[in-house]
């Protein structure tokens, strides 16, 4: 799971070129010709960037088996293996989050829904497969590097059937608006791991592990639920993006109806379930502090969902730096209050921080998003 984490998080060294792409293919719909460019920008640049990265993680491989994942002496060779292969996995990782990028730019869901379903099943099955040859950690990675490898060929295909291999280009013009908007975008891509995690780390280092069941367990239920308004905002960025805030009202009132119409009913149900499905889904002890902790959370759950729709059309607008020094003012209190909260009233602290943090950052965004 370490090493999964490890090639996710290497998307930092993409510098938000990901979605600026998607706006910029957006943007171009009118000039076709411009997106050529786009995508040889991006690419050459995510490659040399992601090179950079899988050497840094080769050349301190041995430092993160020992000192970071802990792993003994018999299985040493094996997991430094397979931790320097999985580093060759970044730069086909980065280049496939551009392709998919342009696809979407372009809005063709149907072959983007059909790229991540085959990605996704290879990811899975061809580290299953390596290890029916040979049961070792580095096999397993062996086969996860030949699922991002062949995922990456199979989205390149994709893409160059709608825009031709050969107007693949550098452009330094272009290269410079993109990486201006993705900058941005990069210290949100950072800060936000460090807002998800940080209040678990705070309750396991003050309440101690055992209160932490009592908060994670709501928290990744919400975590995974937060797949449907992202979704939506996904699919309407494109849109937004060519629309450059101008007459992107109806778009935006379409997005929070199709939000708060899908999660509201949701959440009116869970809130009054929870007890009750606390209790079936994780034990009896579950239905007390986890159903209270998860009824506050599905408040926060719902400023988010709402949220999503001005966050995704300032960055539409080009405010990236925008939503990132939104990000920057809020770590600090956030982190303070979180510490401070834990300490008085545990896990239900945590989560009443946690519900009020997406509350601000919902005004906020709404706020900045009709100025």
């Amino acid at each position: 799971m370490l090493i999964w984490a490890l090639v996710g998080y290497a998307s930092i060294f993409d510098a938000g070129l990901g979605k600026s792409v998607v706006r910029q293919i957006a943007i171009s719909s009118a000039e076709p010709e411009k997106r050529g460019p786009i995508l040889g920008s991006s690419l050459l640049f995510v490659l040399l960037s992601g090179g950079l990265a899988a050497a840094l993680v080769h050349f301190f491989a041995e430092y993160l088996v020992v000192d970071i994942f802990k792993v003994d002496r018999s299985s040493y060779e094996d997991a430094l293996t397979g931790t320097r292969v999985a580093a060759l996995c970044i730069p086909f990782f980065l280049a496939s989050l551009v392709l998919q990028g342009y696809l979407e730019g372009v809005e063709d869901f149907y072959s983007f829904n059909k790229y991540r379903a085959l990605s996704g099943t290879l990811t899975y099955l061809l580290p299953v497969a390596f290890l029916l040859f040979e049961k070792t950690f580095s096999s397993l990675i062996y086969g996860l590097l030949f699922a991002r490898a062949g995922s990456c060929f199979l989205i390149a295909l994709i893409v160059s059937r709608r825009c031709s291999v050969w107007t693949w280009r550098w452009d330094v013009k272009v290269f410079k608006t993109l990486i201006s908007f993705g900058s941005w975008l990069t210290i949100t891509n950072i800060i936000s791991p460090v807002m998800v995690y940080m209040d678990k780390f705070l309750i396991a280092r003050i309440t101690g592990a055992g209160e932490l069941a009592y908060y994670a367990a709501p928290s990744e239920l919400i975590n995974r639920m937060s797949i449907l308004p992202v979704a939506i905002t996904r699919a309407v960025f494109p849109r937004l993006s060519a629309l450059g805030g101008q007459g992107s009202a109806s778009v935006k009132r379409q997005a929070l109806l199709y939000s708060g119409g899908l999660v509201l009913p949701i959440i009116i149900v869970l809130f009054f379930v929870a007890p009750w499905g606390m209790g079936i889904w994780l034990g009896p002890e579950y239905s007390g502090t986890a159903a209270q902790v998860f009824q506050i959370m599905l408040v926060g759950y719902l400023f988010n969902s709402i949220a999503l729709v001005p966050y995704n059309n300032l960055q539409a607008k080009g405010y990236s730096r925008t939503t990132a020094m939104v990000h920057l003012l809020e770590v600090l209190p956030y982190l303070m209050l979180m510490y401070f909260s834990v300490q008085q009233w545990g896990v239900v602290g945590a989560a009443s921080i946690w519900s009020l943090r997406m509350a601000v950052d919902c005004i906020l965004m709404a706020y900045l998003d009709s100025k």
